[in-house]
């Protein structure tokens, strides 16, 4: 959705609001912001839970959980460029995670490889947001 918003230069808010009007378009985006918060302190406490059970119990994980929702509050107050570029390097990172993981597992490797290269099925699914069956 948000590519396809993108091609028309306009946010996903201000294309709602157009589309619906300023209060219908407030609604939407008080939801979607709840929805959103929810759905992030569910990830923090997820990573805190992680935490605590890879140092097997040693570290309660809702202190972390606590941290890591200011520190993230902080940073990206102060910083969303850092931020977007933290999180560029690590999905990188994590790519590398994957294939370094992939190749010893038994996967072929040319396959992998392969798995890089669009195809027209990948293609539909990444412009349209579905996938054919």
């Amino acid at each position: 959705m948000s590519a396809r918003l993108g091609i028309h230069g306009t946010s996903l808010m201000t294309f709602v609001r157009e589309k619906l009007g300023r209060p219908a378009a407030l609604a939407i985006a008080l939801f979607l912001s709840v929805g959103c918060v929810a759905w992030t302190l569910g990830l923090v406490a997820a990573v805190g839970a992680g935490v605590s059970f890879v140092t097997g119990g040693a570290v309660a994980w809702q202190p972390i959980a606590v941290v890591a929702t200011i520190a993230a509050i902080a940073v990206g107050l102060l910083s969303y460029g850092k931020v977007e570029n933290l999180m560029i390097a690590m999905m990188l990172s994590l790519l590398v995670v994957y294939v370094a993981v992939a190749l010893p597992s038994g996967a072929e490797p040319g396959d992998v490889a392969l798995g890089f290269v669009p195809t027209a099925t990948s293609w539909s699914a990444s412009t349209s947001g579905t996938t054919s069956s």
